[in-house]
């Protein structure tokens, strides 16, 4: 920008300054007048309000140069205008998404969109002021906590202000470093200055810049990693901040517009997807929101960064139609990637091709990030628009996946740096048996989904540690680690609520055991503010207090599904694996054959 802040111009005199909320009410006759606000003025620059003769000056412009550069006619011709409104034959007022600037563009990178939000108001002058006074404060649904927490409308709700142990009371000192204090993301925009209409709601990613002797400090978007929508949503359920609310509405917001790739156009295992976070430990350079700076690895969007569920639930709450495409669009995403007929690979291999289901490794097709994070995205894309195509293909990765008669240790799940994600298709399969449950649909992939998880399960008993108790297998040794434990209370969780009696108790045991040691450990580290801990204690570790206070009692004990004898499970190769075993098939075949007649030719001539 050529500027910072915005230019009024009434008068003939112009005024300037940093941050403005501005709204403009023209007074009609009788006292009646119309009144226009836009929310996020200064936050989401360049924009402009102005009430104005035809061809006259007057304007609040947030994009550094007044808008009375030019007059309505031409401005409506260089600009995205959405509203523009004759008072009279010769005033008008209106509001301008992208103002005419003077050697300044707007670009619109491929998959983009940019929404802006406005209030039209009419009626009496003194009741127009106050109400677009009320407006530009910012509207919230209001939070009734209680009703929020009963058992059946969101799950495993604990209210703030209960009763709570001091385990839980330290776990959310914690999580509200996202709204008070020195690290609140409100903070982390302000030293970042993530503002303007392509930054704004997304959060800084400033753990990425900790290792940095020199203090140097990286460029580095966060992206909605692990969901932090979701997490922002529950909180504010739980306690009524309506700053969770108001991190999660702008969070949203962003990664709708910016994050999610809106297009037909791309390979399908792109369309639709979510960009992901900025390369770890490197400045984004000129790479805005799409990942990968020139220089480093990567491609597009995959399902190993994948989070819908913070979209349905800001649907829910606010009943954004856009939420509701992208979450349906992110679980066709899902399908369509798996379509092994769109690839380069078709004419070598068919069949699915293995993307959705990789983590880590490209045959890697065991418990992961990759599919945990797709089962998420497509059963909240189920829960959203009850498709059913949206469910089966759940079940098409959990049979990949795992099996109820694996041996946990033949995976190397211990190997912490690089099988650490395991945690997070558990968490997916434990969420998708209680969807199982409400649909009343206890059948064979309902036995196979419990099984499994109780397999696993009591494997973690025996083996699990905490990540950080040998550090020597981690990279970076850090508070991440500590908040990631978290994850396995969870997984234990969902087990208990699968079993009774002392089964349940051990479980139990175990989940109260991590949480505490993930909280004590976090809480020892300076850095525990940072944004990837946060994140991740923000949609993880909400459930404990609900569970330690024997909330499965009161509840209905699950279906135990009849015992069942499963067939083996059948090894997943991905469709390039097959392709190159083809080719290579194919290529000896073909040597084999010109051998066969250079022989058959030599022979022929030695006879003749």
């Amino acid at each position: 920008m050529t500027s910072q802040g915005y230019r009024l111009l009434h008068s003939g005199e112009e005024s300037t300054g940093t941050r403005a909320t501005p709204s403009v009410v023209v007074i009609l006759d009788r006292g009646q007048a119309i009144g226009l606000h836009l929310p996020r003025f200064w936050q989401k620059f360049p924009k402009a309000l102005f009430y104005r003769p035809v061809d006259g000056p007057h304007a609040l412009s947030s994009s550094g140069n007044p808008v009375s550069a030019v007059n309505s006619v031409s401005a409506s011709k260089q600009s995205t205008e959405v509203l523009r409104s004759r008072t009279d034959a010769e005033w008008e007022f209106g509001l301008e998404m992208f103002p005419n600037q003077l050697d300044v563009l707007e670009e619109l990178q491929p998959g983009e969109q940019s929404t802006f939000e406005f209030w039209l108001a009419t009626g009496a002058v003194d009741v127009l002021k106050e109400q677009l006074s009320v407006i530009a404060d910012g509207v919230r649904p209001r939070n009734d906590r209680p009703l929020f927490c009963e058992r059946g409308r969101i799950a495993w709700l604990t209210p703030r202000g209960a009763d709570v142990s001091p385990e839980y009371s330290k776990y959310l000192e914690l999580v509200d470093q996202a709204v008070a204090g020195s690290n609140s993301f409100f903070n982390k925009r302000e030293e970042f200055d993530e503002y303007g209409w392509r930054n704004f709601g997304d959060v800084f990613a400033d753990h990425e810049s900790a290792y940095n002797a020199d203090g140097e400090v990286y460029v580095s978007h966060y992206n909605n990693q692990y969901d932090m929508i979701y997490g922002l949503g529950i909180q504010y359920l739980t306690g009524g901040d309506s700053k969770y609310l108001e991190l999660m509405q702008d969070l949203a917001r962003h990664v709708i517009d910016i994050d999610i790739y809106h297009t037909d156009e791309d390979l399908p295992c792109y369309n639709h997807g979510l960009f992901w976070h900025t390369v770890h430990y490197v400045d984004a350079g000129l790479s805005t929101h799409r990942g990968y700076p020139r220089g480093t690895c990567g491609g597009g969007p995959s399902s190993g960064h994948a989070y819908a569920r913070g979209l349905l639930l800001h649907y829910c709450l606010t009943g954004d139609p856009t939420a509701y495409e992208a979450v349906e669009k992110m679980g066709e995403w899902m399908i369509a990637a798996e379509d092994g007929r769109y690839t380069r690979y078709w004419w070598l291999a068919g069949g699915e091709t293995g993307l959705t289901s990789a983590s880590g490794l490209e045959d890697y097709h065991g418990p992961g990030r990759g599919p945990g994070n797709a089962i998420e995205v497509l059963l909240s894309a189920y829960e959203l628009t009850q498709q059913r195509r949206f469910l089966d293909q759940c079940e098409v990765l959990i049979r990949r996946c795992v099996h109820p008669d694996q041996a946990p240790e033949s995976l190397d799940l211990l190997d912490v740096e690089n099988k650490w994600f395991y945690l997070i298709f558990l968490q997916a399969l434990g969420r998708y048996l209680e969807v199982k449950i409400s649909m009343d649909e206890i059948d064979l992939m309902y036995a196979y989904g419990q099984s499994t998880l109780l397999r696993y399960a009591d494997w973690m008993v025996e083996h699990e540690r905490p990540f950080l108790s040998e550090p020597e297998k981690l990279e970076y040794p850090n508070e991440t680690w500590a908040a990631q434990d978290i994850r396995k209370t969870e997984v234990f969780q969902w087990a208990a609520r699968h079993t009774t009696g002392d089964q349940r108790a051990r479980y139990l045991e175990r989940a109260q055991w991590f949480f505490r040691h993930a909280v004590e450990e976090l809480d020892g580290f300076e850095t525990k503010g940072l944004c990837r801990p946060i994140a991740l204690l923000l949609a993880n570790g909400y459930t404990y207090e609900y569970f330690r206070r024997g909330g499965l009692d009161e509840l209905p004990p699950a279906p135990t599904a009849p015992a069942v004898t499963f067939p083996p499970q059948v090894v997943f190769r991905s469709q390039k694996t097959r392709a190159i075993a083809n080719l290579k098939r194919t290529l000896m075949l073909g040597l084999l054959v010109c051998c066969g007649g250079v022989l058959a030719g030599a022979w022929w001539w030695i006879r003749t």
